[in-house]
């Protein structure tokens, strides 16, 4: 069992980002990822409490999972797929350079199953504006409940992504899936700064 998941082979070979984490190749401020690791056991108590009450989650739940992920900054953007619109959002660097397309599920819907009535599946639709955004952002995460999955734009391959569940990062509490959370699932993962970002690596 592990709280990452590489579908499809997007990573590829996954391995080395848990050999990275593990040898401590991804270093981090030790009080970011303090912060970040109560951030993300907050959202899965929280998640928890919801659910246990019969409720969906709240705005504010939602800005948590945002801000966790380091994504309070991302701008909504109204992408055109098939003549239908879909709600994105996107995230920039500190350089205003646009880095990551975020569909930001909110309804609870299982990402892989076709709504009653609707064309496709979230996750297919996701992809398909993924291809019809036009910015310079060369990657997607796609946010479902305390699920997150990263998408690369142009593969060509449906279904291929790489995942993190954030019930079983808590869970588990194996240390280098926390790095590996802290260093790829993030916003500044997708920022390339004075070179290729880490996700291009892994």
């Amino acid at each position: 069992m592990s709280a990452i998941s590489n579908v499809g082979e997007l990573a590829s070979p996954y391995y080395l980002l848990e050999v990275w984490a593990r040898r401590g190749e991804i270093d981090l401020d030790p009080d970011t990822y303090a912060t970040l690791k109560a951030k993300a056991r907050r959202l899965v108590r929280d998640y928890r409490r919801f659910d246990i009450r019969g409720e969906k989650p709240d705005d504010e739940w939602f800005a948590a999972r945002l801000s966790v992920l380091g994504l309070s900054g991302a701008s909504p953007l109204e992408l055109s797929v098939e003549g239908e619109a879909v709600g994105v959002r996107v995230w920039a660097d500190s350089r205003g350079v646009e880095s990551v397309v975020v569909a930001d599920g909110r309804d609870g819907a299982d990402p892989d199953r076709r709504p009653a009535g609707g064309t496709d599946s979230p996750a297919a639709m996701f992809e398909r504006a993924l291809d019809a955004y036009r910015g310079d952002a060369g990657w997607g995460l796609m946010l479902a409940d305390c699920k997150v999955r990263v998408y690369r734009r142009g593969t060509g391959v449906s279904a291929q992504y790489l995942q993190l569940d954030f019930e079983q990062l808590v869970e588990l509490d194996d240390e280098a899936s926390w790095r590996s959370f802290a260093a790829v699932f993030r916003a500044p993962a997708f920022s390339g700064g004075d070179g290729p970002p880490l996700i291009r690596r892994v």
